[in-house]
């Protein structure tokens, strides 16, 4: 029974199998090959003395002949193929399987470690056939945005990750990307696309941006093994939950007065996506998301509901119940870093956890980059040696510091008086060291 042919992707990659292992067939002339071929794969049935049309061939082959070819390849130790429907190691080894997924997978370690400079050269690549290092070089800063000489990270591609291959002569070489691979290499590159990449003015935003980068698989792994192995757990769970749940679970763990402080944290999380607020007439009344600022007396347990709640503690045994991926610990940062870095946050919404929050505020000149963060509006920090921005910070923060607590009121401990600015534009929650609270303070940290 004749096969029907094929069409499609399959068509294209077996094609481009054939074109790359056995080139031989569209020879002119009669060759050791092309007869190997003809005799034990087709049992003679091919035209020795004139060129094979690899297409029409691709469309009738079977898997089991294309195998048997590939084994007769004098190239097979020297290439491979990563296509979505065959995969060929070096030394034609030969399997109908996908290797796509892999390919993927070495695509964001790619982005993940170089950022930019990697998605600009992966870009380059994909949009040649092939091309000399010069014209590689020069689209790739194209796409950077400033001049980059990518002959480390070609080297990278080619020795680490399969993706760029040295092709033509030794005195002329070329550089090329696989083609079998590149719908994968795209796929990856929207999805790089699809969050802003920030023009960065620094260093450290450049350094930063690649933790970015990090946390965003972190969170986007997370979530593909959720779906994968916890689906129908989490949405039986989801439809469950609501917010008594929470609350009842949060005061069994640490009683009816101080579980205040970690359900707002909790709600900070989840509000993050900063979703709209819509009237009933249609208007925009307000977004989800809020900056968060506990303050009060030291020893009320203010860090554990704003950072090891959130991030988990391993020594205290606190498991995280935060979004993972989404939250930006700042211990030890100085305010002029949190402007720097903040620049590769653009377009995206994180959570900058920031503990002894009033350390900042020794610095003179943060309350308008910090007031300007917090209302979403354009920072521009300016010194005598470098500048940053302008910007639009579009995350929040959840952070916590120390106060004078009198019987009536409280009394911050920051000098500027510009303090209040930046108290207006969170949601703020005062911690009086009461005995209430003294005692399930104890209690939670037995």
């Amino acid at each position: 029974m004749a096969l029907e042919p094929l069409h499609g992707d399959k068509l294209r990659e077996r094609v481009i199998l054939l074109k790359r292992f056995l080139p031989h067939l569209e020879w002119n002339w009669p060759n050791e090959v092309k007869s190997k071929v003809n005799e034990q794969v087709f049992g003679g049935g091919l035209p020795l003395d004139r060129p094979i049309s690899i297409e029409e061939l691709a469309k009738t082959v079977t898997d089991a002949q294309l195998e048997l070819m590939i084994q007769l390849s004098p190239l097979k130790d020297y290439y491979s193929f990563r296509g979505k429907y065959y995969t060929v190691r070096r030394g034609g080894i030969f399997d109908c399987v996908s290797s796509w997924e892999e390919v993927k997978i070495g695509v964001r370690q790619i982005l993940k470690v170089h950022g930019k400079k990697g998605y600009a050269l992966l870009k380059a690549l994909v949009e040649v056939t092939e091309a000399h290092f010069e014209a590689i070089a020069a689209r790739t800063s194209e796409i950077y945005g400033e001049r980059l000489y990518p002959s480390c990270l070609i080297a990278e591609l080619r020795e680490k990750w399969d993706l760029a291959w040295e092709v033509g002569s030794k005195q002329y070489p070329r550089w090329a990307m696989p083609e079998e691979v590149k719908p994968a290499v795209i796929e990856v590159l929207s999805e790089f696309e699809a969050k802003p990449v920030p023009k960065l003015s620094t260093k450290q935003a450049e350094r930063e941006f690649l933790e970015v980068i990090r946390m965003e698989e972190d969170f986007q792994s997370y979530l593909k093994e959720l779906v994968k192995n916890r689906l129908e757990e989490t949405v039986r769970f989801g439809k469950e939950m609501s917010p008594s749940y929470i609350i009842d679970y949060l005061q069994s763990l640490f009683g009816p007065v101080i579980f205040f402080d970690h359900l707002l944290s909790i709600a900070q999380q989840y509000s993050i996506c900063d979703a709209e607020v819509v009237s009933k007439a249609g208007f925009r009344a307000a977004n989800t998301g809020f900056n968060l600022a506990l303050f009060g007396e030291p020893g009320t347990g203010k860090t554990f509901a704003v950072k090891d709640m959130i991030l988990g503690n391993e020594n205290l045994g606190v498991p995280p119940h935060g979004l993972p991926g989404i939250n930006r610990y700042c211990g030890g940062m100085t305010p002029a870093m949190f402007i720097a870095i903040g620049e590769a946050y653009v377009g995206r919404r994180f959570n900058f956890i920031i503990t002894e929050f009033n350390d900042w505020f020794k610095y003179r000149g943060m309350v308008e980059p910090l007031k300007l963060a917090m209302e979403k509006g354009t920072i521009r920090y300016e010194t005598k040696s470098y500048t940053v921005g302008p910007y639009n910070f579009t995350s929040f923060f959840s952070v916590n510091y120390n106060t004078k607590v009198y019987e009536r009121g409280y009394e911050v401990t920051v000098r500027d008086p510009n303090f209040n600015a930046i108290e207006e534009r969170m949601l703020c929650r005062l911690h009086r060291l009461t005995k209430e609270k003294y005692r399930e303070l104890s209690r939670s940290q037995r």
